[in-house]
């Protein structure tokens, strides 16, 4: 059995054989426990004093964690080149991280604070090989997956 070769992509040109199947806010979250303790920023001007989880690496050049970087006022507690390990360090109350609103939402011991409404939206792209994409059985599968991501960005 051949592997189908399927990709998300994050592309500013047109992927070629593809579609794009939803969108993505990108929102900041943080523990409940550390917006009790520290308060729940309403504006980007009210994160001046809070404790920000960036990304790092090649993910520092994402337009949030630029976007988070320029906030005056706010400290810069850790950075990682894993979203999961901010995800986790906001989980354990450190700061307040970016990530897609579908994915923190989906996070139960995550608590949303804004989304940030500067940002576009995030692509996110189902590309299949042209031979692979014709058969019944895939495409039925792509247009599940489809139909699951739709579901997650509204």
């Amino acid at each position: 059995m051949d592997p189908t070769p399927v990709a998300q992509t994050r592309t500013r040109s047109s992927p070629g054989p593809g579609s794009r199947i939803a969108r993505f806010g990108i929102s900041l979250f943080a523990a409940p426990s550390y917006l009790r303790d520290r308060g729940l920023p309403r504006t980007p001007v009210q994160l001046a004093g809070h404790d920000l989880l960036l990304p790092s690496g090649e993910l520092a050049r994402l337009p949030e964690a630029v976007w988070m970087q320029q906030r005056a006022g706010a400290r810069v507690v850790f950075r990682s080149s894993s979203m999961a390990a901010l995800v986790e360090a906001a989980v354990r109350g450190h700061g307040i991280c970016a990530v897609t609103r579908a994915w923190g939402e989906g996070v139960s011991e995550l608590a949303h604070v804004m989304e940030i409404e500067s940002l576009k939206p995030r692509p996110v792209w189902l590309v299949l090989a042209p031979d692979v994409g014709k058969r019944p059985a895939v495409r039925i599968v792509a247009d599940r997956i489809g139909e699951a991501f739709r579901a997650l960005s509204r």
